[in-house]
């Protein structure tokens, strides 16, 4: 039988991970959950019958999304702001409270900036390296001893 790190680089890879693992009852914090692919990911996993946290920023689209998700065995909404990294211990501290444990964290939350390099003055090119990067880097940092002490 392939490992897991094998079976993402085939036809369907992450899809079909998602078919096959079992989520039943499963702790799993999605980012970027408001809109676009965490959206549909949450609804999706919401059908597995998954405890979820939806976060984003934007804590009116995250309640919307959350009334969608009737098949979950419990959804939760938790605003966080991945572009300030400072924040993410908390954010990972009330996500243990609310949860107890994390079992799966997506990180999907993401910003983009398209404009020639001269025309961007670097405030604006550092806000999507802290949404992107430093602000997951974070939160997984925050959540990793929980999920070691899981296993």
């Amino acid at each position: 039988m392939k490992d897991l790190s094998q079976k993402c680089y085939e036809p369907g890879g992450y899809f079909s991970l998602l078919r096959e693992m079992n989520f039943r009852g499963k702790s799993v914090w999605v980012t970027g959950a408001s809109s676009g692919i965490g959206e549909a990911l949450a609804r999706r996993l919401a059908q597995r019958q998954c405890r979820l946290i939806l976060s984003s920023r934007r804590e009116s689209e995250l309640t919307r999304v959350a009334g969608l998700c009737s098949g979950a065995q419990d959804v939760a909404v938790l605003p966080i702001d991945l572009s300030k990294p400072e924040t993410m211990c908390d954010a990972a501290r009330q996500a243990l409270m609310i949860a107890g444990h994390i079992d799966v964290m997506v990180h999907n939350g993401g910003i983009s900036q398209r404009s020639y390099a001269r025309d961007t003055a670097f405030e604006v090119d550092n806000l999507p390296m802290r949404t992107n990067y430093l602000g997951p880097i974070a939160l997984a940092k925050a959540i990793l001893p929980s999920l070691v002490r899981k296993r």
